[in-house]
């Protein structure tokens, strides 16, 4: 696929550019753009993307994924059209969402969105994220849980997940639950996947009158 770039006065239009990040995302990109106005749009079409440190993987079998950046003198603006993921075999559909860029601050707000999968769980995620020193910061409130042995107690249960070189899952509060009949729960956890390794601190967990343990994990997905 061959660039084409077309300039008339202040008129910039950019066609089939090519553009990536590591092995993390591949896309093709229009633009068209102003420089008088400093107005514009980027069109992206998402060819693949993936973070294999968790085995994440954007599901491109029937559509690649649309997002459509939009600049303005006033504010910019990330819409990315709902898409659907696949992580270790199980699909993870995402809601639409609309991202306000603050380029002066180069910070992207994450709107409140849900996420789900009916083979995992629904949840709804917010945050943002700083691109200077990309790091993600997100709020994640799981709702229910789809899996045959587990039933949440709680409607709300919250997880912080931070990104920066290693993803960092943390909660502050117990999380109460029912494992087949047995009432159970485990006490906050922090949880870090980096380098294809995962780290499970030292927490508790209590599975009825099952089990009752101190648990921490090291595993290496290699």
């Amino acid at each position: 696929m061959n660039t084409k770039i077309i300039l008339d006065n202040y008129d910039i239009e950019i066609k089939n550019m090519i553009a990536s990040y590591e092995n993390m995302i591949d896309c093709e990109v229009d633009v068209a753009y102003n420089a008088k106005s400093s107005q514009g749009i980027l069109d992206f079409t998402v060819t693949q993307a993936s973070l294999n440190a968790i085995g994440l993987k954007l599901d491109t079998q029937n559509n690649n994924l649309k997002a459509l950046y939009t600049v303005s003198s006033k504010k910019d603006r990330l819409k990315i059209n709902k898409s659907n993921w696949n992580l270790q075999g199980n699909t993870i559909n995402v809601d639409e969402m609309v991202l306000p860029i603050n380029l002066s601050a180069l910070e992207v707000i994450v709107p409140q969105t849900e996420i789900f999968s009916k083979e995992l769980a629904k949840m709804y995620i917010s945050g943002h994220a700083d691109l200077d020193k990309m790091q993600v910061l997100l709020d994640v409130n799981v709702k229910d849980v789809y899996l045959e042995t587990i039933k949440l107690k709680n409607d709300d249960n919250y997880i912080k997940i931070k990104y920066d070189e290693s993803l960092l899952l943390t909660t502050k509060d117990r999380l109460d639950f029912q494992w087949n009949s047995e009432k159970s729960f485990i006490n906050p956890i922090t949880l870090e996947m980096k380098n294809n390794q995962l780290l499970l601190s030292d927490t508790y967990l209590n599975i009825g009158n099952l089990l009752k343990t101190k648990i921490s994990a090291d595993y290496n997905f290699k």
